[in-house]
Parts: C-alpha cells; structure tokens; sequence
C-alpha cells in the first residue's frame, strides 16, 4: 500500500499487533490467516530477518522475524504468533509477539515521521491513532517485495 492510498484507509479494519514492545497495525484484509510460530527452518545464508521456512498445511512459507526487521532482536516464539500475509499471489509469514485488536481508523492514516521504529524504512507506510495509543501501519506488499529481493527470488 503506497502513503497515498494508505490516507484513503480511513474506516478499513486494521489488525493491531506488537513487535517488541511496539505497536504495529496492517490491513486485516491483507493478512490471509494467523497461525502459532511452530517449526521454522533456519535456510544457511539467509539475512538475519528471515527466520527461516515453516510447512502450513503444505505449504512452504518464508517467516520473516519483525523483531529482527523492526525492532532490536527477535520476537518470543514460544508466545508470538506468525501472520500469514499475500501480495500478487505470494505468501509471507510474518512473525509478530502478541496480537492486539481489531480496530476502525476513525483519522485515517497520517504519514509517518523520521521517528518510526530502528529499519522500518520502506515497510512502513504511515501512523494510526487508536484508542491502544499510535501504531505504525506495516505495508505487506513492501514487506513482501522487499523479502523476495532480499531472499534472491520466489518461494
């Protein structure tokens, strides 16, 4: 979601989640299933915010650590939780603490500031102001994009 079209999110359902001590919301349309972090195989080379790759009833999905990306280090597996997230026909694993809520931007979504989360540059398309406080709004089609060409390639 580019900033232009995340200003125009105004009364679209965001998913609240937290990333070491964070908090962070994205689309709920764009997360396709949430699921428990399980087995991740860690793939030798990797760049270290790619957690590895988990089996999903079949499916070879690659988990990126938002911990590692955004924040100081890796979020709790033993209590986080991995969204399943789609852009043109991929899927993404992304690996969050805790979930938060569901909620309804009543502002819209404002443009981020030079004061976002340590690496949010690029994924991060903008700020909301919910009734948890402000969360800073992941697009998943950048983080997507941005783990194919990190990664070198398709799943």
């Amino acid at each position: 979601m580019a900033m232009a079209e995340a200003r125009g999110i105004t009364g679209t359902r965001l998913l609240l989640f937290g990333v070491r001590g964070r908090r962070f919301a994205c689309e709920l349309a764009a997360v396709r299933e949430i699921v428990p972090f399980g087995l991740v195989t860690r793939l030798p080379g990797a760049p270290p915010a790619v957690a590895g790759v988990s089996n999903v009833r079949g499916l070879v999905v690659t988990v990126v650590d938002l911990g590692v990306r955004l924040a100081d280090g890796p979020v709790d597996r033993a209590e986080g939780a991995v969204l399943l997230v789609e852009h043109a026909g991929t899927v993404l694993g992304a690996g969050v603490d805790d979930l938060r809520d569901v909620v309804v931007p009543e502002g819209g979504v404002q443009p981020a500031s030079g004061g976002g989360a340590a690496g949010a540059a690029g994924v991060v398309c903008g700020v909301v102001t919910t009734a948890h406080g402000i969360a800073e709004v992941l697009d998943p089609a950048a983080l997507v994009r941005e783990t194919l060409v990190v990664a070198g390639g398709d799943q």
